[in-house]
């Protein structure tokens, strides 16, 4: 076997790609393996923060499109660099061992935190490390330091700072544990999500691959990062606060903390949750809950009208070249849901505006959902229309004990929702459109079919099962609710306003209570029921992803802004 792996060309990138080599090597003796070293937005631009750089994706986004042009066989990342979903033809495959999570404080002079004089200067390239340390010591002064290990250390040594916050996999890793003057608790400091876990990515068609990577797969590890990054997502994986999680696990019981915080510390939530392993991500979709219920909600709201610092229309120096560059681009998605847009855009030049039109609510009665899954095997399919219906149909079904029939799904979100449950997919259209589902089910005549869909689904899916003479019954597993406190932009700030669901654009016209759109707003619909019910509430459509998909509409902005 021989395969080509991609990794960025830091030191300590090699040293962990390294190691996924010497790993393989005891499963694949004679494997050949190439390192190909990839240059990231990331490693590029040293000296934007990377918080206005974007966050997660600068270090893995470039290396992901060799993968999918097929110039590499795999990828390692350290996975707290990866955002919260995949794109499109791409697998987290194996996820080895995590090394030690915590972070560590480094400093020539002090031995540690408190031994800090008042008003000492520290370095750190984390929001979230910052707003701890603050938090610890209000009196520090905090600057952001950029580069890698051995950079950061050098300005270090020659006074720059009195102390700088690392990751302590990272040092020990490059064997460099005696720089290490302090670990801070879990107490004191949260990890970032995944922090101190590689990842292996690979191309989701290359069975060979696949096969070889699943074999340095750790379970345990995997079980903490999925309720890690399920936390993280439900949050806004884009969310702009800073954000810790850390799961720890015992036998089969979980335990995630969480922490959504203000910048300089001053208001902090926090949250633990404890549950069975194979719960995972709905534990850290539980928690997310949880803590948004206790403050975060509000935090965010509060950040939501100051974003993140970002260059005005024009000045986008960090994108010149792309596609969408400067592009102010609001995004109208649930809060939680948000981050995915956010980052896709993002990463073509353009600048997100989180403006959120829906909520993603739990039915009011739970009974009838409850009912359908008591009495689950009547049914010969279950029918999702999308991915927050796995999510509540998930949470009521996971404590019982039961066998499913086939699964169908409208779309690859969903459907990859429902595989992060440990559920099979049976059927997927190759459109993502209801009439295109139906067909995909094949004979249907007598069949049973339980759809699961929000309370305000238009009625055509059902339409299409029961023309082909299915028996459906539709249950309400989520609501799609007006969101509260919008907080509406000036229509003339924005380049493109884009809806991802029919209820988004309907709201955002109740909102905008008779304004006309200027003429220069681009209106971007992700399918034709959503552009529908944007006409038929009074807005001008002017794109329409033929590919119903978030990818599927920021390709279709691009070429819309290409063309013109």
């Amino acid at each position: 076997m021989k395969f080509k792996v991609g990794t960025r060309g830091s030191k300590l990138a090699l040293i962990q790609t390294q190691l996924v080599i010497d790993a393989l090597k005891q499963h694949a003796p004679d494997a050949q393996v190439d390192i190909a070293i990839i240059k990231t937005e990331g490693d590029r631009n040293r000296n934007d923060s990377l918080t206005t750089l974007g966050g997660r994706g600068v270090f893995v986004r470039d290396i992901e499109e060799r993968l999918l042009a097929g110039e590499i066989d795999c990828a390692v990342h350290s996975l707290k660099d990866l955002p919260t979903t995949q794109p499109d033809g791409l697998r987290l495959v194996a996820v080895l061992e995590r090394a030690d999570p915590r972070d560590a404080f480094v400093s020539a002079k002090y031995s540690s935190l408190q031994d800090l004089p008042h008003g000492a200067h520290v370095g750190s390239s984390s929001l979230r490390r910052a707003a701890q340390l603050l938090t610890l010591r209000p009196d520090l002064r905090i600057s952001d330091i950029r580069g890698n290990v051995d950079t950061r250390l050098r300005k270090l040594d020659e006074g720059e700072y009195d102390a700088i916050v690392l990751a302590a996999a990272g040092l020990m890793r490059m064997n460099l544990q005696s720089r290490i003057t302090q670990i801070f608790t879990l107490d004191e400091m949260l990890p970032a999500v995944a922090q101190g876990a590689l990842v292996v990515e690979c191309r989701a068609d290359d069975a060979r691959m696949s096969a070889l990577l699943a074999l340095l797969d750790h379970a345990p590890t995997r079980a903490a990062i999925t309720a890690e990054r399920a936390f993280l997502r439900a949050l806004g994986g884009g969310c702009q606060l800073p954000i810790a999680a850390y799961a720890e696990i015992d036998g089969n019981e979980l335990c995630l903390r969480g922490l959504v915080s203000q910048p300089d510390g001053q208001r902090c939530v926090r949250d633990t949750i404890r549950g069975e392993t194979k719960r995972a991500q709905s534990l850290g979709a539980q928690l997310a809950e949880r803590v948004m219920a206790n403050g975060a909600r509000e935090l965010m709201e509060t950040s939501a009208l100051t974003p993140n610092p970002s260059p005005k229309l024009g000045e986008g120096r960090r994108g010149e070249g792309k596609p969408l560059t400067g592009k102010r681009i609001a995004v109208t998605r649930a809060r939680e849901q948000a981050a995915e847009l956010s980052e896709k855009l993002r990463a073509l030049g353009a600048l997100p505006i989180e403006v959120p039109m829906i909520e993603i609510a739990p039915p009011a009665d739970f009974a009838p959902l409850d009912d359908a899954i008591k009495h689950i095997m009547r049914y010969d399919w279950l029918v999702f229309s999308s991915a927050n219906g796995v999510k509540y149909f998930w949470q009521r079904l996971e404590d019982c004990q039961l066998r499913l029939p086939r699964i169908a799904a409208v779309g690859p979100k969903t459907a990859e929702a429902l595989r992060a449950n440990g559920l099979r997919v049976d059927a997927m259209p190759a459109e993502y459109l209801a009439s295109e589902l139906a067909s995909a089910l094949g004979e249907m005549a007598g069949q049973r079919i339980l759809l699961l869909q929000p309370d305000s689904a238009p009625s055509d899916l059902g339409e299409a099962l029961r023309a082909r003479g299915a028996l459906v019954e539709a249950v309400v597993a989520y609501r799609t609710l007006p969101a509260s406190n919008v907080q509406l932009f000036t229509p003339s700030d924005i380049d493109v306003i884009t809806f991802a669901s029919a209820s988004a654009a309907t709201n955002f016209a109740r909102v905008l209570n008779g304004q006309t759109l200027p003429s220069h707003v681009c209106v971007a619909c992700i399918g034709p029921s959503t552009a529908q019910a944007a006409r038929d509430a009074g807005l001008r459509v002017d794109v329409v992803a033929p590919i119903h998909t978030l990818d599927g509409l920021v390709s279709s902005l691009v070429e819309h802004f290409q063309q013109s």
